[in-house]
């Protein structure tokens, strides 16, 4: 048996710095800024009989649509990538601390949208989307998230 470690490195968030429970409205007007997405959650949501009245439904259903990882957090990506065209990173580690980020890229692998991308652009990018679900600013950091397996 061997086990392999690993280690992500990027600028965004943890989910330490957010709540564990945000009123259900909000997570809605936070769909609303994506609403290719909103209509897969709605779907989703149909199929599996949540009935999306409260935020946990919403928690659930991450496990549906693919995500890497269930938390508010791969929700936030999804719309983020919708809105804005940027492919952020949700990952978890060791303690099941979830962190959304900027990753680095290879050069000539970056996608065109985020090569204007700076520290304080990801901050305001990631923020325009938290602060509907949360109703504050989160300072962005540079982060690395460690796990494995």
């Amino acid at each position: 048996m061997s086990y392999h470690y690993y280690s992500i490195d990027g600028y965004g968030i943890n989910d330490n710095r957010i709540s564990d429970s945000y009123p259900v409205e909000n997570v809605r007007r936070l769909l609303d800024c994506a609403p290719d997405f909103k209509e897969l959650v709605h779907s989703i949501m149909e199929e599996n009989d949540f009935d999306g009245d409260d935020y946990q439904s919403y928690i659930d259903i991450s496990d549906h649509f693919d995500a890497p990882i269930t938390s508010i957090l791969s929700i936030v990506r999804e719309v983020i990538f919708e809105a804005e065209g940027i492919n952020l990173c949700v990952c978890e580690d060791f303690d099941g601390v979830v962190y959304l980020m900027e990753t680095p890229s290879y050069p000539w692998s970056i996608p065109e949208r985020h090569r204007d991308l700076t520290p304080e652009s990801v901050s305001e990018i990631i923020n325009k989307y938290i602060n509907i679900l949360c109703g504050y600013w989160i300072d962005c950091d540079y982060l690395c998230c460690e796990n494995g397996g």
